[in-house]
């Protein structure tokens, strides 16, 4: 084995690499094919299911208190990201017929900066937060109270 040299050791372990790999493949495709394991995929998906959406909703109720993000509200970030470089570039092409001291085309609109949904965002935000501390605050009295009861 030491007289090999370290191509030799490349080429064999890729040999055994592919292999073993192809050997892998062999078993998953006979097992997947397998009745009785597809019975029992279709029993557990609902539990799979139920157990995914409360890990969502308790990341999500985690969120405020802890202060990370969910993945709604990195979407709701990726989309208000969209909305701003859009902005930007209709900002950008009028500073740029503005500055050429050419005509602006009627085609294009003239760049007008509404109402940012960042507030709205921030706003339901905030709500979201107060609400969830409210409840915080209730559960833990409920808590508590029992402790004192006992």
């Amino acid at each position: 084995m030491s007289d090999l040299t370290p191509q030799q050791a490349l080429a064999l372990v890729k040999q055994k690499g592919t292999e073993l790999e192809r050997n892998m493949n062999d078993l998953i495709q006979t097992q997947l094919n397998r009745e009785e394991l597809l019975d029992a995929a279709n029993l557990a998906a609902p539990l799979i299911k139920r157990i995914f959406e409360d890990g969502q909703e308790f990341s999500e109720f985690l969120s405020v208190p802890l202060n990370f993000p969910t993945k709604r509200d990195v979407a709701n970030l990726a989309q208000l990201v969209i909305q701003l470089e859009e902005k930007l570039d209709m900002i950008e092409n009028y500073l740029y017929y503005l500055t050429n001291q050419e005509s602006y085309p009627s085609s294009i609109p003239i760049p007008v900066l509404p109402s940012s949904p960042v507030n709205a965002v921030s706003k339901e935000r905030l709500s979201q937060r107060e609400q969830l501390k409210a409840e915080l605050r209730l559960q833990m009295n409920s808590f508590s109270m029992s402790d004192r009861l006992q």
